[in-house]
């Protein structure tokens, strides 16, 4: 009968549950602590100085040693018509595997188009995890973070998007295997 604002009930009942304060002047920590291995899959064709700036964006992202440990980085180079890609890419390469991060080259003699080479690297992947990303993608410093952390909330899950910071429509992806 009476019409009020007063949480008070529920408020207790979210607290009993969740053993945390449904209101509070205190933000709630929310743990990075996730176990999710993942194998990014990065097709290339000629991108050499974009892909330099993507595998620059993973090496930023924030993540501790052990999770750097529990990702792969599959380049698959779709036929480039110079052979010279993968010595190119030797320093970002250097840096993704001094952070423990496993990267494997991958080549085509011919191009076969990005689908192709994308499931080329997810044939090679062994994590539970596959991400594509174009190489003219630069993640943000906190977007494997915030993905694995929604990854750890379900049992399947594929996640696409357009991202617009390197290229205007580049494409994202995220799927579980």
């Amino acid at each position: 009968r009476i019409k009020s604002n007063d949480y008070s009930d529920l408020e207790r009942i979210f607290k009993k549950i969740t053993n945390e304060e449904l209101v509070s002047e205190q933000p709630i920590n929310y743990s990075n602590a996730f176990t999710i291995s993942a194998s990014i899959i990065i097709p290339l064709y000629k991108n050499i100085p974009l892909i330099v700036q993507c595998l620059n964006s993973i090496c930023r992202q924030d993540l501790t040693p052990k999770q750097f440990k529990a990702i792969e980085v599959i380049i698959v180079d779709d036929g480039s018509p110079s052979l010279d890609n993968e010595f190119v890419l030797q320093e970002s390469k250097k840096r993704l595997e001094d952070k423990g991060v496993d990267v494997l080259f991958l080549r085509h003699s011919k191009n076969k188009g990005r689908s192709f080479a994308r499931n080329v690297g997810a044939k090679a992947a062994r994590n539970q995890v596959l991400i594509f990303i174009d190489s003219d993608i630069s993640l943000s410093n906190d977007w494997l973070e915030k993905a694995f952390n929604k990854l750890q909330e379900t049992d399947a899950l594929a996640v696409s998007s357009f991202h617009g910071s390197l290229a205007e429509s580049s494409y994202l992806g995220c799927a579980m295997q």
